[in-house]
């Protein structure tokens, strides 16, 4: 058995990340792949932190009864997968690519070798590589619900002049205590940065997902309609994850840098989407 265990601290994205690897890995030993998924923190107070059962089919979750502790998982021989290693696994050119590109700061943020999301190197992988990381990623079967509310949603905003845009603000929240590069990122975000491109692409709709409600309602208040969102943000794991599809219909994103966030929506759209990172 390939048991995949996401920690309490872990966010939505990279807990879906180390589920793919850990399909991989049970495909590639012929061993089944079970899951447990801990709610962990809430953002903040009121926040839904929805199970993995309320969003996706896959009938792999284990309850807390029913998964073994490392005792029994070192005597049953379950090999345990906790981070996003699939990358490496697919091209150790990523890893290169990463330490490029974020120079001295990377061994800060990212301090071992299978803890990093894919960030700068959206165009890293080639087209077999991607396809590869599909295969595994398309496994993940989404409520029928959920699709069809996000459908309906896009149908009714939908033109050649909308694109997405996540801002991930890294704001102080209850997570936060939990995460160790929350402080550490946050010294890099800038509003600004967000309404630069908004304003030197006057003639495009944004649809937004942040994890902010005071900048989408600043920036809503600013350029008026020319601004989109879904539902409300940080109210539930599962509107934001509505929220997340919505983003991956749209021909380009403009992602947050080291959002593993960012991230997902890409991998939703098929690794389609034109990616600019902020």
């Amino acid at each position: 058995m390939i048991l995949c265990r996401v920690p309490p601290a872990g966010g939505f994205s990279n807990k879906i990340l180390g589920l793919v690897y850990a399909l991989y890995l049970g495909d590639t030993k012929n061993e089944e792949v079970k899951l447990t998924w801990s709610l962990g923190a809430s953002y903040h107070e009121g926040y839904e932190n929805n199970h993995f059962n309320e969003l996706f089919e896959n009938d792999i979750v284990l309850t807390a009864e029913e998964a073994p502790g490392r005792t029994g998982r070192r005597k049953l021989g379950i090999e345990s997968v906790r981070k996003e290693k699939f990358y490496m696994e697919l091209d150790e050119n990523v890893l290169a690519c990463l330490r490029e590109l974020y120079g001295s700061e990377y061994s800060r943020v990212r301090n071992k070798e299978q803890d990093f999301n894919i960030n700068l190197c959206y165009n890293c992988l080639d087209e077999e590589k991607k396809d590869l990381f599909l295969k595994y990623f398309n496994q993940l079967i989404v409520k029928p619900e959920i699709l069809d509310e996000v459908s309906e949603y896009y149908e009714k905003i939908k033109g050649d002049d909308l694109v997405s845009m996540q801002i991930r603000s890294w704001t102080p929240n209850l997570k936060s205590r939990t995460h160790v590069n929350f402080k550490y990122k946050r010294r890099y975000f800038s509003l600004a940065k967000y309404e630069n491109i908004i304003d030197h692409n006057l003639h495009k709709r944004f649809f937004i997902t942040s994890d902010d409600n005071d900048n989408l309602r600043y920036l809503k208040d600013k350029y008026g309609d020319r601004i989109l969102s879904y539902g409300g943000n940080g109210i539930s794991l599962k509107e934001d994850f509505k929220q997340m599809l919505i983003a991956s219909k749209t021909e380009k994103l403009y992602g947050t840098y080291m959002s593993t966030f960012s991230e997902l929506i890409w991998w939703f759209s098929q690794a389609s989407q034109e990616v600019e990172l902020i």
